[in-house]
């Protein structure tokens, strides 16, 4: 295109062009155009050859990647750093371990070979199939049955491939100290699956570490798997969270279990997490209360004196929660006060009374229920005062108490420096 045209100096301007200018100006274009077109076609060729050369390198340069040649101990790091940190990982194709497994074949045979990758794991209830009852409609016909048979069979047969899975994941462990958490609730038609989930983890309770157990379900299942639990040992057992929350059809009275807790009774025990269990069970489990360092009891079944009975030999406990709500008395001696010297987070919840004083000299985190700051303030509790003095945080119940008695107990701590209203029920 020329350097100099009769348009140059309208460009970037209003003007609008005549039909002999819009003429011209095409004839300007030709010439560029065509150059245009000659460059796209040389563009495209270049390219083509070079998309043809790269598909030829690429090989050789995934050859040479960096994450080939990392030692194994550096990978099997960067495995563990994708396990979620908050929970164990669950069965699912969509997170750490099984999702490395699916990336290469490399990368599956080393995951599946890392023990550690496969040391904790999460358990849903909820995911492991129902067995459909027979209606009474079906009972009598003879299709219908037939048609309840092969229901139950393909639940079975999906029941026995999560049991499986269940069992193979935890065997890729190895050797390594396991924490298995389990969750969800199970009625009628699925007990018998329930039951042999729980038997599934049977094999492996010398390497349970940590251990979390909230379930829903009928009586009858819990009290079988802690049948074969008496039979076994927990050697490096740390840490236990029960919840065992039984269904309304259960005949299963709560305050007068059958059956004790004495598979907790192993010395390796150090944290304690008990929601809606009998506390007279517990008292009488043989579990090694001195030597516990964080201990809970909530739920409707926490007397005060089996509460009072455990605290009392928890010589060494650092954090603590429980609450007193069962009104019946346990008939057994206590101390008027209990010392827990080594205590510094106490949460309480009071409902029906406590009948002994606390004395808490390392105590910096304290947490009130409803009813227990009037009995604070009432002094129910010899040395509140000081014990008041020394904390740094505190958390009241929102509704538990009137103004003036949460600014009573703030005139006492005196070193508080974070103060949080919540409801704590």
């Amino acid at each position: 295109m020329a350097a100099n045209t009769p348009f140059d100096s309208v460009l970037g301007t209003n003007f609008i062009p005549s039909e002999s200018d819009v003429q011209l100006i095409n004839a300007y274009l030709v010439e560029p155009l065509s150059k245009i077109t000659e460059l796209d076609l040389e563009s495209n060729r270049l390219q083509a050859e070079r998309d043809e050369i790269f598909a030829q390198i690429q090989p050789y340069q995934a050859l040479l990647s960096p994450i080939r040649r990392l030692p194994l101990d550096i990978m099997e790091r960067i495995f563990l750093s994708c396990l979620p940190t908050q929970r164990n990982p669950a069965m699912s194709t969509l997170e750490a371990p099984l999702k490395l497994g699916r990336i290469c074949s490399s990368w599956r045979s080393f995951a599946y070979s890392s023990p550690r990758l496969w040391s904790r794991i999460h358990i849903s209830l909820l995911h492991l199939g129902e067995i459909p009852e027979i209606s009474t409609d079906t009972e009598t016909d003879f299709e219908g049955y037939e048609i309840h048979e092969w229901r139950v069979e393909e639940a079975m047969v999906g029941i026995r491939c999560h049991l499986d899975g269940v069992s193979e994941w935890l065997t890729r462990a190895e050797s390594h100290p396991l924490s298995i958490s389990i969750f969800g609730c199970r009625y009628s038609s699925r007990l018998s699956a329930t039951l042999a989930l729980l038997q599934t983890l049977l094999p492996f309770t010398k390497q349970w570490q940590d251990l979390e157990l909230l379930v829903t379900c009928d009586h009858s299942v819990l009290q079988e798997f802690r049948q074969h639990l008496k039979l076994l040992e927990f050697p490096l057992l740390r840490s236990v969270y029960l919840s065992e929350v039984l269904y309304p059809d259960s005949p299963f009275d709560p305050p007068n279990p059958p059956s004790p807790f004495e598979w907790l009774s192993t010395p390796s025990l150090r944290s304690l997490h008990a929601l809606s269990l009998p506390s007279t069970s517990l008292a009488k489990s043989g579990i090694h209360w001195p030597i516990l360092t964080e201990l809970t009891l909530l739920g409707p079944f926490i007397t005060p004196r089996d509460a009072a009975s455990i605290l009392t030999g928890c010589a060494n406990i650092v954090k603590c929660a429980f609450e007193v709500s069962d009104p019946r008395v346990v008939g057994v001696n206590l101390p008027e006060s209990i010392e827990l010297r080594q205590l510094k987070s106490l949460s309480f919840y009071e409902k029906v009374g406590f009948p002994v004083s606390l004395y808490l000299p390392k105590l910096c985190d304290l947490s009130f229920g409803t009813e227990c700051l009037a009995n604070i303030l009432r002094c129910d509790l010899p040395g509140t005062p000081s014990i008041l003095r020394g904390l740094t945080t505190l958390t009241l119940d929102l509704f538990g108490f009137t103004p003036e008695a949460v600014l009573e107990c703030l005139s006492y701590a005196s070193s508080l420096e974070r103060l949080t209203f919540r409801a704590l029920k």
